[in-house]
C-alpha cells in the first residue's frame, strides 16, 4: 500500500467547549478535544464515557424477544426438558456458547452444546448437522447464528422441537418461525451487539427472574467475543469491553487463565489489542483447523491438567494456522489483478478456516474489497472482506442468483457457489465494484485530534489517553500530529527489516519512535531532516524499565523545510547553485559556519556586543565571511545567545544576556540543521 495516499485530516471541534470540559475534569486539551469530537460535551456524559461501571451495563434496555425467550427457557428448565445450545465455531460463537451453557447449568438445566464443524458442516444451522443430535434435545437455542435458517427451523418444528434463535446477523425478508432474539429486529435497540452481547443481555434478564447472579467471568467472555468479532466499541459495547477488561484481575475460569498464561500475558495487563492479537487467534484456531468444541472444553473444564493440555494444543494449532495462512497469502498475491476494483482469488483445497484472514490481509495490501475462494470438487466456498464504506453484503445481494448460499454483513460475508457459475459472478461483481467503489473507500484516513509537543510526552498524558480505551473499531486510539521534529538517526528493524525506528528531536527533547511496516519511508528521509508525523503514544517496557514511545502511523518531510523560498539561506544556496560556477560545491560548503568558526564568532560577538551586516554583501556573487556571520547570527538567535533582527538592507546581531557556562547544542538550532541538510544536498548535487 502506498502510504503517500494517506489523508491527514484534522478533527475540527468547538475549542471553547473543549476548554470548558478540560477545566471541569482536569484534562489536558487533546483529551477533551477527543471527547468533544465524539459529541461528549458535558461533565456527566464525559464521566460516564471515561469511567463506566457494571451498573451501567446492568441497566441496558431489553429489546424484543428477550422476555419471551427467558420465559421459554425457564419453563423448559422447570419441566426438566433437555436443552441443546447450537453455537458457531468462531470466538463470538464459542464465548456465547460458554456463558449460556455455564449459566443454565447453574440453574439446574439438563443441557448440552453442539458446534458444527467448519469444514464438514459449514456455517449455521444445517439439517445434516441437526440430524446428528436430533434425539438429544427438546429445546434448541442457537447462538451467533440462525436468523436466516427458515427451512431448518421448519424442519425442527416438524420434529416437535421448540426453537429459540439468538443472533446478531442481518435478517432477510423472511425470518424463522421461532422465538427470535436479535436487536436488528427492534428499530429502537442498539444494533451493534456481538452474538455474545445478545446472549449476555438475555442472561441479565434471566438473572432478574431467578435472582441467581451472573459470574464476573461471563462479562469477561462477552468482552472477548465482542472484540474478536470486530464489533464497534461504542455505547453499550464499549461499556461491556471496558468493564470486562478491568475485571480480568478477578478471573476465575481456569481454562482462560491457562490460555492467558500460555500467551505469556498477565491478567492485569489485558487490553483489547492483546485480546485481538494474542488471545482470540488461539481460540479461533480450534475452529479453523479442528473443532471449536475443543475451545469450549477448555473454558468449561474444572481440571487444571486438562486446561493446561488444551491451552497448549490451541497455541500449537495457532502456529500451524499462521504457516498455512502465509502459504495461501503468497499464492493468492500471485493471482491478484491490481487493475480490478474487486479482488477475487481462488485455490484448490485452500484451508477454509483461514481464507477469511487471507482476505483481510489482501484488503490491507490493496485497499479493495476481496473474496478468497477455496475449491473442493466443483464447489467454491468463499470468505470476503470489505474496505471503506463499500457494502459487501449489498454487492453480494446484487449477484445472489449465482449462489448456493450466502450471508454476513457490510464488512464481512461468506458464500458458496458452483464452479461453472464463477465467471459470470466475477463479471457481475466487477461491474458492481466499478460503479460503487470510490477513491475515498480506498484511502486511508488518518484523522488526528490535535497537535502535541514534547511537554505532553509524559506519563500523566498517557494515563489520560488510557482512560479513553478500550480502542478498536468505532473507538480508535487517538492520533496526534507532531510538527517540525528532526531526525537524529534512524534504522530498519525487525526480522525482515520492515519497521522504521527513529530517534527524533521534538522541541529540545530526544524521543524514541517506531513506524511498523514503514520501512519504505527510510528511503525518503535522512539524518537531520525535519519531519511531520501522525502518531499515537504508548508505553514500552524494556529490561524492566518503562519508556514512553511514539508509534508512527505516517511520516513525511516538513513541507516548509523543503520549500523555504523565503528563507535567505536557501536563497543564497539557490543563487549559487543556479550560477553553476566551477567552484560551487567548495564555495557553498566553505561559506557555512562549522563548529570551529562558531566558537570564534561567539568570541567576536561577545567583544563587539553588536554586529551590523549589509545584506547585499551576503547575497551577491561574493561568498565570504559576511555570509558566515549572517548564518551564525541566526544560529545564535535560535540558541538564545543573541538577538537577530533584519530589515531590507541590514541584519543586526546583538549579544544577549545568558549563562556563559551553558554548553551549546548546535542541533537545537533549526538554522544549523538546515545548513547541514543543504550541505548534504550539495554533496549529492
Amino acid at each position: 500500500m502506498d502510504l503517500q495516499k494517506n489523508l491527514w485530516i484534522e478533527n475540527k471541534i468547538d475549542c471553547d467547549l473543549s476548554k470548558k470540559l478540560a477545566q471541569e475534569l482536569g484534562l489536558v486539551l487533546p483529551i477533551s478535544d477527543y471527547l468533544v469530537g465524539k459529541d461528549i460535551i458535558t461533565k456527566n456524559s464525559a464521566l460516564k464515557f471515561l469511567y463506566p461501571t457494571y451498573d451501567d451495563i446492568a441497566e441496558i434496555e431489553i429489546f424484543s424477544g428477550i422476555k419471551e425467550a427467558s420465559e421459554v427457557i425457564m419453563e423448559n428448565i422447570k419441566n426438566k426438558k433437555r436443552i441443546m445450545i447450537y453455537g458457531d465455531y468462531d470466538v463470538d460463537g464459542i464465548t456465547s456458547t460458554v456463558i449460556l451453557y455455564k449459566y443454565l447449568k447453574k440453574l439446574g438445566a439438563d443441557i448440552n452444546y453442539f458446534v458444527p464443524n467448519r469444514h464438514s458442516d459449514g456455517y449455521g444451522l444445517s439439517i445434516d448437522a441437526l440430524d446428528t443430535i436430533i434425539d438429544e434435545f427438546y429445546l434448541l437455542i442457537s447462538v451467533d447464528c440462525g436468523i436466516t435458517s427458515v427451512k431448518e427451523v421448519e424442519y425442527l418444528k416438524s420434529k416437535q422441537k421448540e426453537v429459540v434463535i439468538t443472533d446478531h446477523h442481518e435478517p432477510k425478508s423472511e425470518i424463522p418461525d421461532a422465538v427470535l432474539v436479535n436487536p436488528k429486529l427492534d428499530e429502537n435497540a442498539f444494533h451493534d451487539y456481538a452474538g455474545v452481547g445478545v446472549v449476555y443481555r438475555l442472561l441479565l434478564e434471566m438473572e432478574k427472574i431467578t435472582k441467581i447472579p451472573l459470574d464476573t467471568d461471563f462479562l469477561i467472555f462477552t468482552a472477548i467475543g465482542t472484540v474478536a468479532d470486530l464489533m464497534p466499541l461504542t455505547e453499550i459495547n464499549r461499556q461491556i469491553v471496558k468493564v470486562g477488561l478491568e475485571s480480568f484481575k478477578d478471573l476465575d475460569n481456569i481454562g482462560l487463565k491457562e490460555l492467558v498464561k500460555q500467551s505469556k500475558l498477565e491478567l492485569d495487563e489485558i487490553t483489547s489489542s492483546k485480546i485481538a492479537f494474542n488471545i482470540a487467534p488461539k481460540i479461533n484456531a480450534s475452529g479453523r483447523l479442528g473443532t471449536a468444541m475443543k475451545a469450549i472444553e477448555l473454558f468449561t473444564t474444572d481440571n487444571c491438567d486438562d486446561a493446561e493440555k488444551i491451552a497448549k494444543e490451541l497455541c500449537i494449532l495457532n502456529e500451524e494456522r499462521k504457516t498455512i495462512e502465509s502459504g495461501i497469502l503468497e499464492e493468492a498475491i500471485k493471482q491478484v489483478n491490481e487493475d480490478d476494483n474487486f479482488i477475487l482469488v481462488k485455490g484448490e483445497n485452500w484451508n477454509d478456516g483461514v481464507i477469511g484472514i487471507v482476505a483481510s490481509k489482501l484488503v490491507e495490501i490493496y485497499r479493495k474489497p476481496t473474496i478468497v475462494f477455496t475449491q473442493r470438487n466443483d464447489i467454491l466456498k468463499g470468505s470476503g472482506r470489505s474496505v471503506g464504506q463499500f457494502n459487501l453484503l449489498k454487492a453480494l445481494e446484487s449477484t445472489q442468483r449465482h449462489f448456493m448460499q450466502f450471508g454476513g454483513h457490510k464488512y464481512a460475508a461468506g458464500l458458496s457457489l458452483e464452479i461453472d457459475k464463477y465467471d459470470e459472478f466475477k463479471n457481475e461483481i466487477l461491474q458492481y465494484a466499478n460503479i460503487h467503489l470510490t477513491e475515498e473507500d480506498q484511502q486511508v484516513k488518518l484523522k488526528y485530534i490535535s497537535q502535541i509537543d514534547s511537554k505532553l510526552i509524559n506519563r500523566e498524558f498517557l494515563k489520560q489517553i488510557e482512560c479513553l480505551s478500550p480502542f478498536g473499531i468505532g473507538n480508535s486510539k487517538p492520533l496526534f500530529i507532531i510538527k517540525k521534529a528532526y531526525v537524529e538517526n534512524y534504522k530498519l528493524v525487525g526480522k525482515e527489516k520492515t519497521h522504521l525506528k527513529l530517534n527524533l528531536h521534538v522541541d529540545n527533547r530526544v524521543v524514541g519512535a517506531i513506524g511498523f511496516n514503514l520501512a519504505s519511508k527510510g528511503d525518503q528521509i535522512k539524518k537531520n531532516d525535519e519531519v511531520d508525523l501522525i502518531c499515537t503514544l504508548d508505553k514500552n517496557v524494556y529490561l524492566g524499565v518503562e519508556y514512553i514511545n511514539i508509534y508512527i502511523k505516517d511520516i513525511k518531510l516538513n513541507d516548509k523545510l523543503q520549500k523555504k523560498e523565503n528563507d535567505l539561506i536557501y536563497k543564497i544556496f539557490n543563487y549559487h547553485k543556479n550560477k553553476k560556477n566551477n567552484g560551487f560545491k567548495s564555495e557553498i560548503v566553505e561559506s557555512f559556519p562549522n563548529r570551529e568558526y562558531l566558537v570564534k564568532f561567539y568570541k567576536l560577538l561577545s567583544k563587539e556586543k553588536v554586529l551590523l551586516i549589509k545584506k547585499e554583501d551576503v547575497t551577491g556573487d561574493a561568498v565570504d565571511n559576511k555570509m558566515m556571520m549572517f548564518i551564525s547570527g541566526k544560529i545564535f538567535n535560535d540558541l538564545g545567545f543573541a538577538v537577530f533582527t533584519e530589515n531590507s538592507e541590514f541584519a543586526e546581531i546583538k549579544i544577549k544576556d545568558h549563562n556563559q557556562k551553558t554548553k551549546m547544542s548546535l542541533n537545537d538550532s533549526q538554522t544549523y540543521r538546515n545548513t547541514i541538510k543543504i550541505m548534504e544536498d550539495v554533496n549529492g548535487y
